[in-house]
């Protein structure tokens, strides 16, 4: 569209009314995720050693901080999905997906996501390596664990992506 058509929304003539100002505002302002810049090269650099010394490579928690490794054994364990009931199945994973608790699903994935946030940052990245992260990515939304495409919205990694789709 063009840069006229964006803001005279709503009257075509050369006269901007209230709701033509209003509408121009809004085209204006880009959603947050768009942007974000929490995660860089340069922070991977620095916070990921630190994250893996508290976390381990599984996600699971070091036995160098017991607490950490507690805290994430206790909350995975609590959220176990129940067995054959269909109404329980159904709040529970309507439940994990509002909350905000983070288990060692997650914690794994962060690892795995910033291993491919780096191939897609850098520029010397071949096509054949963008498109195994691309991939990979499909096929963690496909198996449908809500932890991890947690950890894959949270990243923002499909924002990388499309600059390659």
């Amino acid at each position: 569209m063009s840069d006229r058509r964006l803001s005279h929304f709503f009257n075509p003539t050369e006269a901007r009314d209230y709701t033509d100002r209003v509408w121009d505002k809004n085209m204006k302002i880009t959603p947050f995720c768009f942007n974000s810049n929490n995660w860089s090269l340069y922070l991977n650099s620095v916070a990921n050693s630190l994250m893996r010394e508290a976390l381990g490579d599984a996600g699971v928690g070091s036995a160098n901080h017991q607490v950490i490794m507690d805290y994430v054994r206790y909350i995975t364990e609590k959220r176990k999905p129940p067995k054959f009931e269909i109404d329980a199945n159904i709040r529970y994973f309507n439940n994990q997906c509002t909350e905000n608790v983070k288990t060692v699903d997650y914690f794994n994935e962060i690892f795995v996501l910033t291993k491919n946030m780096v191939v897609l940052c850098n520029p010397k990245s071949g096509p054949i390596s963008i498109k195994v992260v691309i991939n990979y990515l499909l096929t963690v939304i496909n198996a449908r664990n809500v932890d991890k495409i947690r950890a894959i919205l949270d990243s923002r990694i499909l924002l990388k992506c499309l600059n390659f789709l």
